[in-house]
């Protein structure tokens, strides 16, 4: 919170000297002055809710909530990645076109280091899906990352050995 708070305040410093140079076009500094009001009220409001969160007393009965497991990352990794294939097949409908062997080098590394990230990882998974001890979030979770990651695997080496096909110049 104090993090924030001083960033906003930096910030808020910076927009105020720069809405004031003279070298400014009229959309310039409308848009400084803008952007100055906004961060204005966002550091008021974050001094307001910092007040607010000091004056909470804490139970040291109830427990804390466990942090979000790191885990979470790597499925959300798995997803961007799997995004990342639907754009890799249209860059691979352009390189059957333009054949050229240095995007054909980038695509087959790129697919490789998405292949070897899920393969690391997929243990990691399924280890922590024994676990007894898991929330029901976090088996959901590592449930679709270890369903999610062979799917990804062999969808990206079908690509990879398409990709390997196209001749090249």
């Amino acid at each position: 919170m104090e993090t924030m708070i001083a960033f906003t305040e930096q910030s808020e410093a910076v927009l105020a000297r720069e809405s004031k140079r003279s070298d400014l076009n009229m959309v310039e500094r409308i848009n400084f002055e803008s952007a100055l009001k906004i961060t204005q009220v966002i550091a008021a409001n974050l001094k307001v809710f910092e007040k607010k969160v000091k004056t909470i007393k804490v139970d040291p009965n109830h427990p804390t909530p466990k942090p979000h497991h790191p885990l979470h990352l790597t499925v959300a990794d798995f997803q961007k990645i799997e995004t990342r294939l639907i754009q890799l097949q249209k860059e691979i409908t352009q390189l059957e076109l333009s054949k050229s062997k240095t995007e054909q080098t980038r695509i087959i590394n790129e697919i490789e280091t998405a292949i070897a990230y899920i393969n690391a990882n997929l243990p990691k998974l399924k280890t922590e899906l024994k676990r007894k001890d898991l929330t029901l979030q976090d088996q959901i979770i590592f449930e679709m990352g270890t369903k999610l990651g062979p799917i990804l695997v062999k969808d990206l080496k079908e690509q990879e050995i398409k990709v390997k096909t196209i001749k090249t110049h």
